[in-house]
């Protein structure tokens, strides 16, 4: 949010010596929206979806956690064989979301502050 609302302040002033910021912007908002499909299934608008839609991370551990909760008192192996996959896959996602808080995030405000503009603040 705080991205977009930045890119449309810029798109309101002078459009040729802010680009740099805004193609950083747009960059880091697709990057974002891409990693966020990798974790949360957004195309899923009701529970009939899942028919056409693949559940993503996020779906597939609240799955796992809810049949792990269940009233038998030992996990499978085959629940430990997952719980390691998708604590694998979780690890490359957290991995990529730090890299672009680190990277990006803190290029793109280096740039804003090169231009005495607001930057973006990171709450994690």
């Amino acid at each position: 949010k705080q991205i977009t609302d930045l890119t449309e302040q810029l798109l309101a002033g002078d459009t040729t010596s802010n680009k740099s910021i805004r193609d950083k912007a747009a960059a880091i908002t697709k990057n974002l929206a891409k990693w966020e499909e990798a974790l949360v299934q957004t195309k899923a608008q009701s529970n009939d979806d899942i028919i056409n839609y693949i559940n993503k991370l996020s779906a597939d551990y609240i799955f796992l956690k809810g049949d792990l909760d269940s009233n038998i008192p030992y996990t499978t192996k085959g629940q430990e064989d997952q719980y390691i996959f998708l604590d694998a896959q979780w690890k490359t996602l957290k991995k990529q979301m730090q890299d672009l808080v680190n990277n990006d995030i803190t290029e793109l405000n280096k740039l804003c502050k090169e231009k005495d503009i607001a930057k973006i603040i990171v709450g994690l």
